[in-house]
């Protein structure tokens, strides 16, 4: 890893660096040779040649935009880095573990940046994407949301006369409360009521509908004037708190959601890839020993020393 060898960080950067370096401090285009045949695939696509390595279009362009330099600039940067690749390997530096271990990490990203290209959201079927949709605007709070706090009066499934008389005379009751949240802890003190106070939930909560549809009908706190019947009982409904849909950037939320669908996909896509190599993968009598005692200590960044 580049971060357990410093020293070739360094000489990967101050390669990029002397390659742009190079590229701006030439005023003006070399006189150039004209393409020979016998130089490379002659193409609309090849610009240049190097010692008969090809430099695209494509090559050039995606320097520029990443990059910054104008087309001149690019075009040196290039060839300035085939002619030092090809001087490093003649004095044979392509053969150290260091340079096996960049090129590589290269060839890890080349494929994975291949593999990215022929998997994204598209392929996901639609409900998929419409899930991470809705997980994106809850984290970013971009649905309406409410908190309330209700009291139950449990009853079986079916016609519960006296459990609904009960239900009803607690409504009854906090309709003309004039201290509510006494009420409320009156309430919860009755062993045989259940009295809670839910968190901020949105209208895709894991409640029953008719419990939902009461937490969102008024558009104002307040008590809602009527029983809600559930498979658990009798409800008594109080909204507490509202929070709208904040304005946030829908846009984001896309490409959030998007990206989440995508990774998902790749990761299964590649999933096949990683079974069917797990047999190459093999283990040292170490590991375990490795596993047990790393040799240095793992420190939660939270914990006081």
């Amino acid at each position: 890893m580049l971060s357990q060898r410093p020293w070739l960080g360094a000489l990967l950067v101050l390669s990029t660096l002397s390659s742009f370096a190079f590229a701006c401090q030439r005023d003006a285009a070399p006189e150039r040779q004209a393409l020979q045949s016998g130089d490379a695939v002659l193409s609309d696509e090849v610009l240049s040649t190097v010692d008969g390595v090809p430099i695209t279009r494509a090559d050039l362009l995606a320097l520029m935009r990443s990059s910054g330099m104008n087309a001149d600039q690019a075009l040196v940067a290039l060839q300035d880095e085939i002619l030092l690749g090809r001087e490093a390997t003649r004095r044979g530096y392509a053969e150290t573990r260091a340079a096996r271990e960049a090129a590589e990490r290269a060839l890890v990203q080349r494929f994975l940046q291949a593999h990215e290209e022929t998997h994204d959201f598209h392929d996901a079927p639609p409900e998929i994407l419409e899930a991470s949709l809705a997980k994106q605007r809850a984290l970013r709070n971009a649905v309406p949301q409410r908190r309330v706090r209700h009291v139950l009066v449990r009853a079986a499934e079916g016609d519960a006369p006296t459990e609904e008389a009960q239900a009803t005379a607690l409504l009854e009751t906090l309709v003309s409360s004039r201290d509510r949240d006494a009420d409320f802890n009156r309430f919860a003190d009755d062993d045989a009521l259940t009295v809670e106070d839910l968190p901020l939930s949105s209208a895709t909560a894991s409640f029953e509908r008719p419990f939902l549809d009461a937490m969102f009908e008024n558009d104002e706190v307040g008590l809602v004037e009527h029983l809600v019947r559930t498979s658990y009982g009798f409800h008594v409904i109080e909204v507490v708190e509202i929070v709208e849909a904040a304005d946030a950037d829908q846009a984001a939320i896309r490409a959030d959601a998007e990206a989440d669908v995508t990774n998902a996909a790749r990761q299964i896509a590649l999933g096949p890839l990683f079974a069917a190599r797990q047999a190459d993968v093999r283990y040292t009598d170490r590991l375990e020993e490795f596993l047990a005692n790393p040799g240095f200590e793992i420190i939660d960044p939270g914990e006081e020393r």
